[in-house]
């Protein structure tokens, strides 16, 4: 059932955006070529499908990360607790831990230093947001270090990757 309701979420996230980009775009055609009410309704819906699906499982992985994590250390989660978790966790990654990682790009420049310092605040910033959700203080410290580690263990994965292919010809 929660898999549901964070796919239903995701798309509505999606469709929402979608659809009223959509409607000022159609409101600018001329007569024939405007769409009826439902169809731009229908077309957002189906556009938004393919955001909403890679939406819904990087909250998904950031979820699952979060469960083992406590599954693994004892930490006792609800279901609830552990969805505003992920979200929390999840909306950080994608707003403030972008802007921190560029200020150290900036400052640090691009290696190991800039890695563990991010690693350090992403640690500071995840151990914050369980405290804030109300998860005790040894569970908040170990599931802030455990996912930031799982979260640098799949940005290092795809560092070496990324160097390890040979660029696509075009």
């Amino acid at each position: 059932m929660m898999i549901f309701l964070i796919a239903l979420s995701a798309w509505l996230v999606c469709l929402l955006p979608i659809y009223l980009f959509i409607r000022r775009a159609n409101k600018r055609e001329t007569g024939e070529e405007r769409m009826p009410a439902v169809m731009t309704l229908v077309v957002s819906g189906l556009i938004s499908l393919f955001p909403a699906g890679a939406l819904a499982a990087i909250l998904l992985a950031v979820m699952g990360s979060v469960h083992t994590i406590g599954l693994v250390f004892g930490i006792d989660l609800s279901g609830w607790s552990l969805l505003l978790l992920a979200t929390a966790i999840f909306a950080y990654l994608f707003t403030l831990d972008s802007v921190v990682a560029v200020i150290l790009g900036a400052v640090a420049g691009d290696g190991p230093v800039q890695s563990l310092i991010l690693f350090g605040i992403r640690c500071f910033a995840f151990f914050a947001i369980c405290r804030l959700f109300g998860a005790e203080e040894r569970g908040s410290l170990i599931l802030g270090v455990g996912v930031a580690s799982v979260i640098s263990a799949f940005e290092w994965l795809i560092e070496r990757r990324e160097r390890r292919e040979p660029p696509a010809k075009g």
